[in-house]
């Protein structure tokens, strides 16, 4: 899928960057993404610029974009930002304007359904209020009447006011976004009998101690990274490309990586055996994250 013709270069950063300020975040975050320009050689020795672009973390594109050389910096970041909006409309993240998807776009596509249901008899007049009454009623300091507030029949098969989710304050619980969840492949799938693995490491950094004013019961500072064993995980495919993402310890933030190290490896039966006992034991009983039916 390639950007609607609207969409210029010259409109492409801004387009990108009203994507990232509609990702969920709280109302002290501002999501930007990450822009590196750098300089290389040309023909007949003139000098070009590449530009590459990652979008937050919390983005379903998460591989780093390149964008095709330019003769400035501002032409490379355009045109990078044009790479990164073409590849978001291909996961259905933006619309052929190149507007995020949110709530609204769930919801319209809900409602458009045609129904089977053979219309209702329309109702008796009633004072009561319509739906986007009560919608705009919502959040509000307005003194309500006392018991639950009535709304207005809606026939099968019609349209009612729903409330956007523009409407809403950014970082609020009222402004949702829905996205679309999937497990990689290689996370769900067995290999069986002599099939090869993807060995990766799971590189831990402590990137920001944890100040002493804070430290008040004086725990020991502990750098992950030096220490003699590390973990690591097998799997039957390479997993997609993951963005080094930071966790919180009693010791302070740390910045977690996998590293891939190798592929064909194989196992025998009984360090097969092992690795499952391992695996088990490590998110049932330690990390109480998988939880075992009784046999």
């Amino acid at each position: 899928m390639h950007p609607s013709p609207a969409v210029s270069l010259r409109s492409a950063v801004y387009l990108l960057n009203r994507y990232c300020a509609r990702l969920p975040s709280d109302t002290f975050t501002r999501l930007t993404p990450l822009c590196v320009v750098r300089s290389v050689a040309a023909s007949a020795g003139r000098s070009a610029f590449v530009c590459a672009l990652q979008l937050p973390v919390n983005s379903c594109l998460r591989q780093v974009v390149f964008g095709p050389p330019a003769p400035s910096e501002t032409l490379a970041k355009r045109a990078a930002a044009m790479e990164v909006l073409r590849r978001l409309r291909a996961l259905k993240e933006v619309d052929e304007g190149m507007a995020p998807i949110g709530k609204e776009g769930f919801l319209s596509s809900a409602y458009s359904r045609p129904s089977t249901v053979s219309p209702a008899p329309a109702p008796a007049p009633a004072p009561a209020t319509s739906l986007s009454t009560v919608a705009n009623d919502v959040g509000s300091d307005k003194p309500q009447a006392e018991g639950p507030p009535k709304a207005a029949a809606v026939a099968p098969g019609t349209t009612a006011d729903v409330p956007s989710s523009r409407d809403f304050r950014t970082g609020t619980t009222k402004r949702r976004q829905y996205y679309y969840k999937q497990v990689a492949r290689s996370l769900v799938r067995h290999a069986e009998g002599d099939a090869s693995y993807h060995l990766y490491a799971v590189n831990l950094c402590l990137t920001c101690p944890i100040p002493e004013d804070q430290n008040t019961r004086g725990r020991r500072i502990y750098p992950p990274e030096n220490a003699a064993q590390s973990f690591g995980f097998l799997v039957s495919e390479r997993i997609p490309q993951v963005c080094p993402f930071p966790i919180y310890t009693r010791s302070g933030e740390v910045l977690v990586t996998f590293v891939h190290l190798a592929k064909d490896v194989k196992l025998d039966s009984e360090r097969r055996t092992r690795m499952l006992d391992f695996h088990r034991y490590t998110f049932a009983q330690v990390s109480l994250i998988l939880i075992l039916k009784p046999s």
